[in-house]
Order: C-alpha cells, then structure tokens, then sequence
C-alpha cells in the first residue's frame, strides 16, 4: 500500500499540524493508500524511506536521498533549502506565496519601526530620549532586494510611504509599480537607498550580491536594513562594524543566524537591532492558505485512475 507521509515535527505550538487538516487528508487521498503523520523527530528517517509522496516541513535532503520509493515532496514552506537543489528523480513543490502577503506586513512593520527609531530598549521604560527622531520616509528612497512574492507584496506596501520605492530581481524583470534593476546594479541601488529590505531566497546569487565587501561598502551612513528573507544574507560582524560606525542605522529583522538565535549572542546586545522570532508568517489565515494549496495539490496529483 503507498503511502503518503506527513512531517509534522515542528517545535512551534502554531506550526503544528491541525487536527483539521490531518483529517481533510485523510478523506483526500485515494482507495488504497495510507496517510502517517510524523510529529517525533526520531521516526522521520523511516516515515520518509517508506513513503511515495512527502508533505509537511522541510528535513535533511540525505534522508531523501536514501528513500527509494519517494517520488514527490510537497514543502509547507515558501522556499526550498540550498541543499534540496541538485536532488534528481524527486518533484519538489513549494507553498510559495501563500505567506507572501502576511510577510510583507511584517516588513512593513520593522521598516517602521526603523523610520520612527525604535529599539529594543525603548520599550522597557517610559524614556523619550531611548528612541531617536523619527525620519521623513516622504524624503527617503527604498530598495527592495528580491522582486519574488515577498518581494513584489513589500514594494505595493511601502510604496505610498516613500518618495520612491526601488526593487533588484535576479532576472531584472518589470515592475507593475517600481523601477527593477538586475542584481547587476546593486552597488548603485545600495548607494542611493535610505531603506533596504531584504526579501530575496538564499543563493549563490544573493550571497554574493550581499557580501560585505560590497553591501556594506556602497551602503550610504544612516541607512535602515529590514531583513524579512535568511539571516544568513547578512554577515553579522560586518553588519556590527556598520552600525557602530553609523549611529543613526538600523538593524530590523525577523530572522537570524543560527536559529533560535540565543540570548547571549551579540545582535540582542545592540541598542541599533530590533529582533523579532521569524513569526512574519504566523498571521490567522496562515494555515488555511497552506492546507488549501497541500488538499488540492493531494487531490490533482494522487486522483485514482478512471
């Protein structure tokens, strides 16, 4: 009997599978097969040797590679991890853009959060002189690194806050609303940019793109960065060195390098960053979005012959 599996392991109380979806499942795959959900980290390696089809969470690509009955793998997640991309013989689909939306407002919120001069410590007392000046986003221009899902949601919000919104795609693709230049011309994006908000995937493109000796070098002193894509975008000591040198800057992100970031690490000691625990895509209609997308690609790709 085929089976298809789902990994649920997830630590997060919201990221756990509901009780609703495992049973809309259920009802969704065809006679003769078998639904097992994973939620224990210890049974995923034999759940995935097992089955044909793989839903859920990302997990090590060397478990798929040893699963010889596996044929199609289905992320919850947007993205797919560095190490999923030379695997053959496996179709991966992804729940991208589903969180797009719910993403880009939380962008928006750090990027306030920057323009009005928050900071971590600001929040503890009632002391005016913790938080700066706030700035005039109607005298600043905002770049948008990546014009993916994410990217393209985050440019429709902050455009009617800034004077100008600006985008930097790998394929340097047209904008309904904004100016997108290629990776290619990043340094000058960089240059002229108040605000830059990552919002592109982790690739060799954009690490390269982002490597210290050419972000940090062409950013211009006082610029806000929101980081909304991979903590690993960023290196951290160059982006320490920037703000000690820029008093005015700012770090915004909702993600970090490692994950959980701890507390003892030096971005929480920083009165320049605000951290906020990759939560951009717990909105309420998270999971409705995802499941939807999961029941219908279950229903398309597994229907029972005629």
């Amino acid at each position: 009997m085929p089976i298809l599996g789902v990994n649920a392991v997830s630590a997060q109380r919201f990221w756990q599978l509901p009780d609703g979806l495992r049973a809309a499942l259920a009802e969704r795959i065809p006679e003769g097969w078998s639904l097992e959900v994973c939620a224990d980290a210890g049974s995923l390696g034999s759940l995935v040797r097992r089955s044909e089809v793989v839903l859920g969470w990302p997990f090590p690509s060397a478990l798929a590679r040893r699963a010889e009955r596996l044929r199609w793998v289905h992320f919850f997640t947007a993205g797919v991890p560095e190490s999923w991309r030379d695997i053959q013989g496996i179709e991966l689909t992804t729940s991208v853009g589903l969180t797009a939306g719910s993403v880009a407002e939380h962008g928006l919120f750090l990027a306030l959060a920057g323009l009005r001069g928050a900071v971590a410590g600001g929040f503890r007392s009632w002391d005016p002189d913790t938080m700066a000046v706030a700035r005039v986003p109607g005298e600043m221009q905002a770049l948008v690194v990546g014009y993916g899902a994410v990217g393209r949601e985050l440019c429709r919000r902050l455009a009617p806050l800034f004077a100008s919104v600006r985008a930097l795609s790998r394929t340097g693709r047209m904008g309904e609303a904004v100016e997108v230049w290629p990776f290619e011309r990043g340094d000058q994006a960089f240059s002229e940019a108040d605000l830059v908000a990552l919002a592109v995937p982790l690739s060799a493109e954009s690490r390269a793109l982002l490597s210290p000796a050419r972000f940090f070098a062409a950013l211009r002193p006082g610029a806000l960065i929101v980081n909304v894509a991979r903590g690993e975008l960023v290196d951290e000591e160059a982006l320490l060195r920037f703000l000690e040198a820029n008093p005015e800057s700012r770090y915004l992100a909702d993600v970090a390098h490692p994950e959980p970031y701890a507390d003892h690490l030096p971005l929480w000691r920083s009165q320049q960053v605000l951290l906020t625990p990759h939560v951009a895509g717990r909105r309420a209609d998270a999971w409705d979005r995802i499941g939807a997308r999961a029941l219908e690609l279950v229903s398309e790709r597994l229907r029972s012959p005629a």
